[in-house]
C-alpha cells in the first residue's frame, strides 16, 4: 500500500497488485483489507472451550469500528478520527496498523476496555493519550 497526501505519483511497470489510498482510511475499507473474508457468527453451542462462550459486546479491531459506526455509537470525521459522543467499549486489538484516533467528546465518558496503540484525546480535559503524536 502506498499512502500519499500530495504531489504526483508515477508508477512504472505492472501496477496490478498496487493499492493507492488517498485521504484518511475508512473503517469499512480497512476491514475488507485486513479481513477480506469478513466476520461470521458461530453458534456458541458448536464451540468446545474450557470457559463459557459468549458473543462479543463489540467486535475486535476494524470490525468493531464498523459495528460502532453502524449502531451510531461513533462517527468518523473528515480527518479519519473516530468521534465518541456516548459511552462505548473500545474494540479489542487496536494495535500497530489497526490503531486509530478517538476523540472523546465532553459528557461521553471514557470508553471501557483497552484502546491498544490508538490515540485517545479527551475533549473535556484536553488529555492526550501516550500513543498520540506530539503537537
Amino acid at each position: 500500500m502506498i499512502r500519499k497526501s500530495a504531489g504526483t505519483l508515477n508508477i512504472v511497470g505492472n501496477a496490478g497488485d498496487l493499492t493507492i489510498e488517498s485521504g484518511p482510511s475508512r473503517a469499512g475499507d480497512d476491514l475488507r483489507r485486513f479481513w477480506p473474508g469478513g466476520v461470521i457468527d458461530i453458534d456458541p453451542a458448536s464451540v468446545v472451550a474450557s470457559e463459557p462462550v459468549v458473543p462479543y459486546e463489540v467486535l475486535p479491531a476494524q470490525a468493531g469500528l464498523v459495528q460502532l459506526l453502524a449502531n451510531g455509537k461513533i462517527t468518523q470525521n473528515g480527518a479519519g478520527e473516530f468521534v465518541v459522543r456516548s459511552k462505548i467499549r473500545f474494540p479489542a486489538g487496536l494495535y500497530g496498523a489497526h490503531s486509530v484516533t478517538f476523540l472523546v467528546m465532553k459528557g461521553a465518558g471514557y470508553p471501557d476496555g483497552n484502546p491498544g496503540h490508538s490515540c485517545v484525546i479527551v475533549e473535556e480535559t484536553g488529555e492526550r493519550g501516550t500513543n498520540c503524536p506530539s503537537r
